[in-house]
């Protein structure tokens, strides 16, 4: 029996070593990593700030690093930067041999080696024929990787790939392309104007538009306001919620009309939205309407209707007083 648990206390000890060992051999591993990444990221603002002459020395000592360590950096910096910045980056992912294998991995027949290479996309050339081949890749996830390392510049090149995108069956493509216009903001209000026009002129499905327009009707311009009224009267109560979004956001665009009819909508909350967006736009015309909306069936739509005529001011109030003593128990009540 003593020499049972003797054995079993060898057999702890053991173990108990091992992992010591183990942990501290790891912690030494990740230390030494951390510090290879902080001299790479440190070499990399060289690159890219430094003089010609210096920026072309800390290229070779950066390309000379572990693999690992120089994609890791280059890929987290290149999507911060731009013009001559990004062109000496993509010098350093070529001297590395990073683009070779990157090229590489965008051929493999294994799905997740061309993710990498998806994930890396921004290290090569604009114009690589890796980035179409992987923008249009049979593996979803491939795909949408390919589209989140697209840049606000190749989103208004590509926007062709963006719209079968939208139109793709997997929510993760849906999403990555619309992802991709929310990081683009301003600098894709003519790829989403674009893309708008298309989707009115083409037999595309419901969703795919909705999910443009979501991204569209939150940049205040007024290219996107004339691309989304096209959307107005469409059977889709979410695209004309949407286009009553966009219409308040203080473009300096005539959308009376526009508001009056969607403040008329047979969907109460495309109604509440257009009573929303008369008091954000300051459309101050259409006070009368909002009064006559003070009746409506929906709370939220009275709700919405009294803080707009708050918001409109002086003539606001006015409408708000006349309906203290109004025949419809709504109205007074909102009023």
């Amino acid at each position: 029996m003593s020499t049972i648990f003797l054995a079993v206390q060898l057999f702890v000890a053991a173990s108990a070593a091992f992992f010591c060992i183990l942990g501290f051999g790891m912690t030494s591993v990740r230390r030494a990593r951390d510090r290879r990444r902080v001299v790479a990221y440190d070499l990399a603002a060289r690159v890219v700030l430094d003089n010609a002459a210096e920026s072309e020395t800390a290229s070779e000592a950066l390309a000379e690093m572990p693999l690992p360590v120089v994609a890791d950096v280059l890929q987290h910096l290149a999507t911060d930067v731009n013009g001559e910045a990004r062109r000496r980056l993509r010098l350093v992912a070529v001297q590395s041999g990073l683009v070779r294998r990157i090229e590489r991995w965008s051929r493999h027949h294994r799905w997740h080696r061309r993710a990498q290479a998806a994930h890396l996309l921004v290290l090569l050339e604009e114009r690589a024929p890796e980035r179409s081949a992987l923008l249009h890749d049979p593996h979803p996830l491939v795909r949408a990787r390919a589209i989140e390392s697209m840049s606000p510049d190749e989103i208004g090149v590509q926007s062709v790939a963006l719209l079968e995108a939208f139109d793709h069956e997997s929510p993760a493509v849906q999403a990555a392309a619309q992802h991709a216009l929310v990081r683009g903001g301003v600098d894709c209000v003519a790829p989403i104007v674009g893309l708008l026009h298309r989707l009115e002129r083409g037999t595309h499905d419901p969703k795919a538009i909705v999910l443009v327009a979501e991204v569209a009707a939150q940049l205040p311009d007024s290219r996107v306001v004339d691309a989304l009224l096209s959307f107005a009267s469409h059977d889709d109560e979410r695209l004309r919620l949407l286009v009553a979004t966009c219409l308040g956001n203080g473009t300096f665009v005539d959308q009376t009309s526009e508001l009056a009819e969607l403040l008329a909508d047979s969907d109460s909350l495309v109604r509440a939205e257009a009573a929303r967006s008369i008091g954000r736009a300051q459309v101050a015309g259409l006070a009368h309407r909002l009064g006559e909306a003070l009746s409506d069936r929906s709370w939220q739509v009275r709700r919405n209707a009294g803080a707009a005529l708050l918001e409109l001011g002086p003539i606001g109030k006015v409408v708000l007083r006349c309906h203290l003593d109004d025949d419809d128990a709504f109205a007074r009540d909102m009023a």
